[in-house]
């Protein structure tokens, strides 16, 4: 009884959790969060400032400089190992002054994370992308300001000023640029200026024009994890399938056979012969018709010669008296 029960709760469970994962999750909202906005976002960027920092270059993984690089290759500029800024150039279209290359970021004492970038020369149409620590959790996007300008405070409240444009974070493209959360770091794309900022910013995405984005996003390589929860539902719906094939498996080795007619019907011939009259052990006449549909049911049920004998030998008939009957 508990066997059965126990199916019956895994089958409506699972017929239930269909009906729950064809439901589409919300789509992804970034938090506005903070409390303050665009005012707050603008305070705190009097709180942070910027330090020049020592860039190590490698070009397709190479440190070497000085040689001469052919083709489309990777440059890379990092700091300690981490990267801060990236770009695929041509090196058959002209060459690169990395003695020029400044980058600064954010000091240890600021509030918001920050770089600006200045004489990342690269031909026209080769954009940069550039990686922001992610200082301040409460930051749905970045400012990104596309001219020389090395002061976080001069950007403009709502991120709206000339050469100025907010980018959610949400790995969409947004006029052009993309910002995605990867690790403690945001990854920002398309940047097309030699000289640039690029500043946590924290406004109402609801009040910008455009603020969903494009269509082409790629969120399966986003590691923020914002969509967790949704990855879990499968686990559990897995969990409750290999749950329910082991019931399955358990019934079957139990009952020789699947389905709800192996639960509720394999049991009957063995309930009726229980039911019958106790005989003492005495000679049966020479035919029983009452026996006979017993044992042309209990065949027609599955059960083989041998165990629907033994079950009626316990039950006061004798071998003998059976064999006839088959």
């Amino acid at each position: 009884m508990k066997l059965k029960l126990f199916i019956l709760c895994v089958f409506f469970i699972m017929i239930f959790s269909v009906f729950v994962i064809a439901i589409p999750p919300p789509p992804f909202k970034p938090s506005i969060g903070g409390g303050g906005g665009a005012k707050e976002s603008a305070e705190l960027a009097k709180k942070t400032g910027l330090e020049v920092v020592e860039l190590e270059i490698t070009v397709d993984g190479d440190p070497n400089l000085d040689q001469d690089f052919e083709g489309e290759l990777e440059i890379d500029g990092s700091i300690s190992g981490d990267s801060v800024i990236k770009a695929d150039h041509d090196f058959d279209s002209g060459k690169v002054d990395f003695d020029k290359i400044t980058v600064k970021v954010q000091d240890e004492d600021s509030k918001l994370g920050a770089i600006a970038v200045e004489n990342f020369e690269l031909e026209k149409g080769e954009a940069r992308v550039a990686y922001v620590t992610y200082v301040n959790k409460n930051s749905n996007g970045v400012c990104v300001v596309e001219k020389k300008s090395d002061n976080p405070s001069d950007v403009s409240t709502n991120c709206d000023a000339d050469k100025e444009q907010f980018v959610v974070c949400d790995s969409k493209y947004h006029e052009g640029y993309k910002c995605k959360k990867k690790a403690n770091m945001l990854e920002v794309s398309g940047i097309q200026n030699d000289d640039f900022l690029i500043i946590q910013k924290q406004i109402d995405v609801d009040a910008l024009p455009g603020a969903g984005g494009d269509d082409d996003d790629d969120d399966d390589d986003d590691d923020s994890g914002e969509s967790g929860g949704f990855s879990w539902l499968w686990f559990i719906i897995i969990a409750i399938i290999v749950a329910g094939a082991g019931a399955g498996f358990v019934l079957y080795q139990k009952k020789g056979g699947f389905g709800i007619g192996a639960i509720f019907k394999k049991k009957e011939p063995i309930q009726q012969a229980g039911q019958m009259q106790q005989r003492p052990q005495q000679v049966r006449p020479a035919m029983d018709n009452s026996l006979k549909l017993y044992i042309d049911n209990a065949l027609s049920q599955g059960y083989t010669k041998q165990q629907i004998i033994a079950h009626l030998v316990q039950h006061g008939y004798t071998q003998q008296q059976l064999e006839h009957y088959f």
